[in-house]
């Protein structure tokens, strides 16, 4: 049997392994740029958000209603219960391994309690919102202030449910769905939703209504992508396998 000379062997894998590594940096390259997109885009929407709320319903109106906003991102923050942290993780680590059929067992038992925790502080803001109100703005806003609460509320579960299945998706390796539905998406939307219907003549109940339905499609587009990744994945590890099983045979 003819031996293969070390240095023609290891050639080809040298050369391989360059062209992994040069992948790999354009790969963090591109993510690391649009994220900085995303970052300054969100920032720069966010201001715009600021002045055409403060503008269309003056100081008086505004002020409780970044008050309940603020209090609506807190606790969608606190409903993730870290299982956007820790779903990312598991994921690129499953992946990492080619075990895709635990990906999928994994990615519910991250999203179930995230969804009961969310429900249940959107009853609770949902039911106490007036003196939730009463205790957090003392400027005369209080009613109106219980009246963005209980608009908001209903959206809480779609928003921690959000932030998890998009950190699914980034540890499946995309920053697409991220960066261009929580990024540039949503603050996008805010302002010309907020825009309609402060120039239709609504009140600030409907301007909280305005700033939250992004979320209700941010979340479904969210799962539509991670679903996609999930099956792209799948069928990435099912052809890598495939060769092997050719190789040694029945």
């Amino acid at each position: 049997m003819t031996s293969v000379p070390a240095g023609v062997e290891a050639g080809p894998r040298r050369v391989a392994e360059r062209n992994g590594t040069q992948d790999h940096l354009g790969t963090l390259a591109r993510s690391g740029t649009l994220s900085l997109v995303g970052a300054a885009t969100a920032g720069i929407l966010g201001f715009v958000l600021v002045v055409v709320v403060t503008r269309g319903l003056g100081p008086a109106g505004s002020g409780p209603l970044f008050v309940c906003i603020t209090l609506f991102l807190i606790l969608a923050e606190i409903a993730t219960l870290g299982a956007d942290t820790g779903l990312m993780r598991s994921l690129a680590g499953l992946r990492a391994l080619g075990r895709h059929h635990e990906m999928r067992e994994t990615v519910p038992v991250a999203v179930v309690p995230v969804v009961v925790t969310a429900t249940l502080f959107a009853a609770i803001v949902f039911t106490f919102a007036p003196e939730i109100a009463r205790v957090l703005i003392t400027n005369g806003g209080a009613d109106a202030g219980a009246d963005y609460l209980r608009a908001l509320a209903p959206f809480l579960p779609l928003a921690a449910v959000s932030t998890v299945v998009l950190s699914g998706a980034r540890g499946l390796g995309s920053m697409g769905p991220y960066v261009y539905l929580d990024r540039i998406g949503v603050p996008v939307a805010r302002p010309l939703l907020v825009g309609a219907a402060l120039s239709l003549g609504f009140g600030g109940t409907a301007v909280a209504l305005a700033w939250a339905v992004p979320v209700a499609v941010e979340v479904a587009l969210a799962t539509v992508a991670l679903v996609v990744l999930l099956r792209r994945t799948g069928t990435a590890v099912g052809a890598a396998r495939r060769p092997r099983r050719e190789v040694a045979g029945p």
